[in-house]
């Protein structure tokens, strides 16, 4: 039995001992777990951040969902998406940042 609609409500990040919260950062190179709330959760989905897999995916309700975010994922700024079998997806925009954000100043001559 699949849902026609999934949501993602909140993506929050237990990593170095600490939470953050609506939109999740975490160190380049160091990974964590995130765990995703919504709706409509199904027990194998698949989680992507970009392009990239969770390096693994814990089913713990249809409410809540675990996914842990490999070390090696490059530093951006990702969408996190969540697709049920049957292809029913939902996406939190720009969910994970990875790293720091760099702005450098514009110099106009």
């Amino acid at each position: 039995m699949g849902f026609s609609r999934l949501f993602i409500g909140l993506v929050e990040a237990y990593v170095l001992g600490g939470k953050s919260g609506y939109r999740v950062r975490l160190p380049y190179g160091v990974g964590g777990t995130l765990v995703i709330t919504g709706e409509n959760f199904l027990e194998t989905p698949a989680i992507r951040f970009g392009g990239e897999a969770a390096s693994q995916v814990r089913f713990i309700s249809s409410e809540r969902l675990e996914a842990d975010v490999p070390a090696s994922l490059a530093a951006g700024i990702y969408d996190v998406v969540v697709t049920n079998p049957g292809g029913v997806a939902a996406v939190r925009s720009s969910g994970l940042t990875v790293g720091e954000l760099l702005y450098l100043p514009l110099v106009v001559q």
